[in-house]
């Protein structure tokens, strides 16, 4: 470097450095500002993605749970080691490093059906939102392309469901990677505004000192890149001091540190946009506040009304757009991002609005207080009326972030009751016990309600269907338990309601009470008989009737079906046997109603060819030694056969049902009842899938959803109804027939009696709880910390800017005490200027936050809330709002203190030139 450019470099460090300590206050103000903008936009990037890991850790289970794994398994090959390359070789290619995989033997070892399998389970060091996607991706494609692989031999199976948490997980995921901008881009148009006004602020205090440089020669060239060189170093200082506070705050949380480290591109992109703006705003308000324009309204500056009508228009139709595309599904990509985007141009909007509408405001409040005789308010209302333009930047940021916070209110009120709506309807009960391998008993149900916390509790049956070729859902609760154990849910068919429509008279005959047990009698006599195959006997055997097997199905109060297990006594009578089944009633509660006996044959081959006729049949119940008759009408003969005869070996006696089977009335979905073209009072056959059971249900009503089965097709259904349907009287050859099975136990409760059910059952207890809105839970905090930080950057930029307007205003101080009015008078009389702004600027921000809220945030909601099966609820939760009123409110202070400092210096002050206020 030459002498000349060294001493040209020393001397305009030289100036730079005095052009910054001249204006000190101003540049910590900008420098305070920054510094925060960066700690809080990259600490809101970063403490999305911690809760969004944690939130996805939580939401796949464990590899050991249900729902936790994934398996693949195929026979043997002759070449395992290239068998298990070729499998590794898939597995890298679907998963890479976001899954641990196991390999294993199952099967009898050495026997063909020993098989080689591999267990896939999330990797928990690396599971993110990108990870997530992949396996679900993968998971999705593992089976066809396992099956296509070299390491399948002879086709393969799959089994385990961790598809079903990952895509859940996916929907999540997806949902909040378009969502998580919202909060971030509000909080980053709230600092930018500050500090491009800020900018202006400085530029517009060196006005005079900008025409000095100018007269003793600096080119417009060397003032733009001195400009440009004292924004750089404020920028990057506050940078690295914002970018090292975010650090070391999210240093506290595991992982933390390292995930803050990630949102670097976030902090260069801040660094790039944020010198820009400080160097251009600056510049241009020195060159305007140095020439002819300086007396160009503040107003102007901030925007033209070509971009104010602009950005006006462009929020208008965004949140049109999102209230009109509420119609897609929730997860909709064209509705997720245009959901994403309306409340990110109409807080600007709100900004913009809010100035245009804060000068006739201002002036009804001036003409309001000028009513009043007394120099205050109507002194301070009329300086705030005359100078609108000078007080305009002030309210867009006031506006600006009161928008923003009630936006950020909304949010979580709204997603919270949509997420715990949506969460509510899938479960339809509090506790949802799962017994996937065996029935309910009526002792389960009372173990249930004897937990602590569990106020009521029903056996419930929770099938898949089919209608046709439709696919849908059936829950089958007592129509008297409903109300009891379901939930209400907003958008969903009211329990009480359904209770009313399926309520009917008590299925079964109610057994005398303090019943114990039920017998079954009769007499069986074999007998010779052949048919058209050779089947049959000519000497009968009089030992044939050891192998029949009576049940008795019974309900308890709870309404759960089951068995009475009998044991058989006989005692030979002429050619036969007279025989009687005894057996106790089980665990359960009273009163006990019986709705079918049931005799057949057993499997026993020694008299499967024996026929046995049954006759004078008769039930009794049993209590302490009492027997009495059950008034029930049975067939007077009944002949059965062993199995595999193509003869009937079995025989429904009675039932409640009788000898047709009952169509069951049913409250069906909108979503099933258009498939199938059915209206009130039609009927529709079902059956379970993957059974052989099968329905004819009766339209009762069609609602758009019901708790437990949610708003896509399916049913509710009476349980007594149900388990008795088909229980048709008569001789079958089939196996006998069985009432279907309380498969789950709802109970009302809270969640922590969750814990208490497994214990005492034994099986899995499912809370209301959605993986996809537990994904996006995580921005609840970014919500909070943006009404919270828009708030403080808010609070920064008005006290500089108030402050600097008060030192604009020192002239009229001497001319207020000439006349009277002391300088601590005037001092209070500027507090009250700034809170008049404050307050109509706040109140503009609230406004417009609620109607934008209002518009938007439904469906913002429900995008948060991947595959919901109700419309989002419009609520506002206070505290966000009532927070940055209190920042902002704190700032209002902070400026009072110091501004009637101010103000009584400018009036101590003899260096002051006298102004007109």
């Amino acid at each position: 470097m030459s002498p000349n450019a060294r001493a040209r470099f020393v001397s305009a460090a030289r100036l730079g450095a005095k052009r910054t300590t001249a204006r000190l206050g101003l540049v910590g103000s900008i420098a305070f500002t920054i510094a925060v903008s960066v700690a809080l936009l990259c600490g809101l990037l970063a403490w999305i993605s911690l809760d969004s890991r944690d939130a996805l850790d939580g939401a796949i289970p464990a590899a050991d749970e249900v729902g936790g794994w994934a398996q693949v398994q195929t026979r043997i090959a002759d070449d395992t080691d290239a068998q298990d390359a070729a499998a590794s070789a898939l597995f890298d290619q679907l998963f890479g490093d976001t899954a641990d995989i196991e390999r294993m033997l199952v099967g009898e070892p050495g026997s063909d059906a020993e098989r080689v399998a591999w267990r896939i389970t999330p990797h928990r060091a690396t599971l993110d939102g990108a990870a997530v996607l992949r396996l679900d991706q993968g998971v999705t494609a593992l089976s066809t392309a396992f099956r296509e692989s070299d390491a399948a031999v002879q086709g393969s199976e799959s089994s385990g469901s961790l598809g079903v948490s990952l895509d859940s997980a996916a929907q999540g995921v997806r949902a909040s990677a378009a969502i998580a901008p919202v909060p971030v881009a509000i909080a980053g148009i709230l600092a930018w505004f500050a500090v491009l006004e800020l900018g202006r602020l400085l530029g517009a205090a060196r006005g005079r000192e900008a025409g000095l440089l100018r007269a003793r020669g600096l080119s417009r060239g060397q003032s733009a890149s001195l400009s440009f060189t004292e924004s750089a170093a404020i920028v990057a200082a506050a940078t690295v001091v914002g970018f090292g506070v975010a650090l070391g705050l999210l240093a506290l949380r595991p992982g933390g540190a390292a995930t803050v480290l990630t949102t670097w591109p976030l902090a260069l992109g801040l660094l790039v946009v944020l010198t820009a703006t400080l160097a251009i705003a600056q510049a241009r308000a020195a060159r305007i506040a140095s020439s002819a324009r300086a007396s160009a309204g503040r107003a102007a500056q901030a925007a033209s009304i070509g971009v104010a009508a602009l950005v006006v228009l462009g929020a208008a139709v965004l949140v049109w757009q999102s209230v009109s595309l509420r119609s897609l599904p929730s997860d909709d990509p064209w509705r997720v991002g245009v959901t994403a985007l309306a409340p990110t141009f109409g807080v600007a909007a709100v900004g913009i609005l809010a100035v245009l509408l804060f000068a006739p405001l201002a002036t009804t409040v001036a003409a309001v207080a000028g009513r009043s005789p007394g120099l205050s308010p109507a002194y301070p209302a009329r300086q705030v009326a005359r100078r609108v333009v000078a007080f305009s930047v002030a309210v867009a940021l006031v506006a600006i972030a009161l928008c923003g916070a009630t936006l950020a209110a909304s949010y979580i009120a709204t997603w919270r009751s949509a997420s715990t709506d949506s969460a509510q309807l899938a479960a339809g009960t509090d506790l949802r016990a799962d017994f996937a391998a065996r029935p309910v008993l009526p002792a389960d149900v009372a173990t249930a309600g004897a937990v602590d916390g569990v106020t009521a509790d029903s056996p419930a049956i929770a099938v898949p269907i089919v209608a046709g070729e439709l696919a849908a859902a059936l829950v089958a609760l007592p129509a008297d338990a409903i109300p009891k154990v379901m939930l209400a849910v907003p958008g969903a068919a009211q329990p009480m309601d359904l209770a009313a429509t399926l309520a009917g008279d008590p299925v079964g005959l109610e057994l005398p009470e303090g019943s114990t047990g039920l017998a079954l009698g009769g007499l069986s006599t074999p007998q010779a008989w052949s048919d058209n195959d050779g089947n049959g006997v000519d000497i009968p055997n009089p030992d044939a009737g050891s192998d029949l097997i009576a049940r008795m199905w019974v309900t308890d109060a709870t309404g759960a079906t089951v068995s009475v297990d009998t044991t058989i006594a006989a005692t030979p009578e002429g050619e036969g046997r007279r025989f009687v089944a005894a057996g106790d009633l089980p665990d359960g509660a009273a009163p006990w109603r019986l709705i079918a006996v049931d005799l057949s044959r057993g499997r026993g081959w020694q008299n499967g060819l024996q026929q046995l006729r049954i006759e004078e049949l008769r039930v009794a119940s049993l209590a302490d030694g009492v027997v009495e008759p059950v008034d029930i009408e049975l067939p007077q003969t009944v002949t059965l056969t062993g199995w595999g005869l193509e003869q009937p070996s079995t025989s429904l006696l009675w039932s409640s049902t009788g000898a047709t089977a009952t169509v069951v009335p049913a409250v069906v979905t909108t979503a099933f009842a258009q498939v199938l073209g059915l209206t009130v009072g039609d009927d529709a056959g079902i059956r379970f899938d993957g059974t052989g059971r099968s329905y004819t249900v009766e339209v009762a009503a069609v609602v758009d959803a019901i708790p437990g089965v949610g708003s896509g097709p399916g049913m509710l259904t009476s349980l007594d109804v149900l388990s008795a349907a088909s229980l048709v009287t008569g001789p079958r050859v089939d196996p006998p027939l069985e009432p279907p099975l309380a498969n789950q136990v709802w109970a009302a409760g809270p969640p922590s009696a969750a814990a208490d059910l497994v214990e005492v059952l034994d099986v899995s207890v499912e809370t209301p709880m959605d993986a996809a809105s537990a994904v996006t839970a995580g921005l609840v905090a970014a919500w909070w910390a943006c009404a919270i930080g828009g708030a403080l950057l808010a609070g920064v930029a008005l006290v500089a800017l108030l402050t600097a307007l008060t030192g604009q205003r020192a002239g009229e101080v001497l001319v207020l005490r000439a006349v009277g009015v002391a300088p601590r008078r005037q001092a209070r009389m500027r507090t009250v200027e700034a809170s008049v702004v404050v307050i109509l600027a706040a109140a503009l921000g609230t406004v417009g936050g609620f109607v934008l809220s209002w518009l938007v945030i439904p469906g913002l909601a429900e995008a948060a809330v991947p595959g919901t099966d109700v419309e989002a609820t419009f609520a506002v939760d206070p505290w966000p709002i009532l927070a940055a009123v209190v920042v902002i409110g704190v700032a209002l202070v902070a400026f009072s203190i110091g501004g009637s400092t101010a103000v009584r210096r400018q009036g101590a002050s003899t260096r002051l030139e006298e102004a007109a206020p």
